[in-house]
């Protein structure tokens, strides 16, 4: 997204702007003195300067292409987007309560700053196109002249991988649902589809064994088999954070999914993982594993959340199909 510019984050906030404090609009209304300005660059110093106002500044590499901030590899690129967002309150008279007032809205003044840009650009969206979002607040109060101001400023990064094909498939927003018109041999058959909403690191692998006869040919001295085709085989893992609904009493939940049926046999569970590219109509890649789950191991640390390490074995080849 290299047109990723400082007006397209401001405008997300103008657009989302509906902070609960009447005293901080973005619109003029009876009985409101000032209203909040939205700029895409700081405000001029020595020209008017809004008493309420957000700018927001993009930071930019000149040595690069695009400006963008960039670590670039052979075939892709990691770019960070980095701005800074500013909010800014002048006070209009020095005394007690006012000041308390005006405290009380430069700090709302960030926080709905803040809940725009994780509504817009969060990364644990399902539409998200970034996948690391950092903020860090610095306080610049100047209450030293004959302007008291209160100047809060924010460091906000977002940071995507590109390819150098917008043809590639993304591993970020990937889906993986359980499909249960595919799937067979279950106890306890879940209502309808189940989507994994945590899951990630999915590692899909298939393709034909080797078998190896004895023969009499050498290569430098040593013998080599002859190798022939055997049969199909493949390996599904993927790990999973777990949430309350992925725990439960049907086929899908994670606790069931590898447990023998009534049968002595294992679910044969169907799995939908999706993905899209960044072309200018986006396509979506669709493949379908059929899994026999065959273990489950439970990962928890004092450092991290609980996670599901799901494996199994596939009982034949995937299908793929793109649209």
């Amino acid at each position: 997204m290299g047109d990723f510019a400082a007006d397209t984050l401001r405008d997300s906030i103008v657009a989302g702007w509906a902070p609960s404090n009447t005293r901080i609009p973005k619109t003029t209304s009876a009985g409101i003195e000032q209203i909040v300005h939205f700029l895409a660059h700081d405000q001029i110093k020595g020209a008017h300067e809004w008493p309420l106002a957000i700018e927001v500044s993009k930071i930019l590499d000149p040595q690069v292409p695009d400006n963008e901030n960039q670590i670039v590899h052979p075939l892709f690129a990691e770019v960070s987007h980095k701005f800074t967002i500013t909010c800014r309150y002048r006070v209009r008279n020095i005394n007690e309560e006012l000041f308390d007032q005006a405290q009380q809205d430069i700090e709302d003044m960030c926080v709905e700053t803040v809940r725009i840009i994780k509504t817009v650009y969060n990364p644990q969206s399902g539409s998200a196109t970034f996948f690391t979002a950092r903020y860090s607040w610095r306080n610049e109060d100047n209450l030293t002249g004959t302007k008291q101001e209160l100047k809060r400023v924010l460091d906000f990064e977002l940071s995507e991988i590109q390819s150098q094909s917008d043809e590639v498939f993304r591993g970020i927003n990937g889906v993986l649902t359980f499909d249960l018109s595919l799937s067979n041999n279950m106890n306890s058959a879940p209502g309808g589809d189940y989507i994994y909403t945590e899951a990630n690191n999915v590692k899909i692998r298939e393709g034909t064994s080797i078998v190896e006869a004895l023969s009499k040919d050498t290569v430098n001295g040593v013998r080599v088999p002859r190798l022939g085709s055997g049969v199909f085989t493949g390996t599904f893992t993927a790990d999973i954070l777990a949430k309350k609904s992925d725990i439960g009493s049907t086929a899908e939940k994670l606790n069931k999914i590898y447990l023998l049926q009534s049968n002595g046999q294992h679910i044969e569970a169907a799995f939908l993982q999706t993905a899209d590219n960044t072309e200018g109509t986006p396509v979506t890649l669709s493949q379908t594993s059929f899994v026999k789950v065959t273990s489950m191991m439970k990962i928890a640390t004092p450092t991290d959340l609980i996670s599901f390490n799901v494996e199994g074995r596939l009982i034949k080849p995937s299908t793929f199909v793109t649209a």
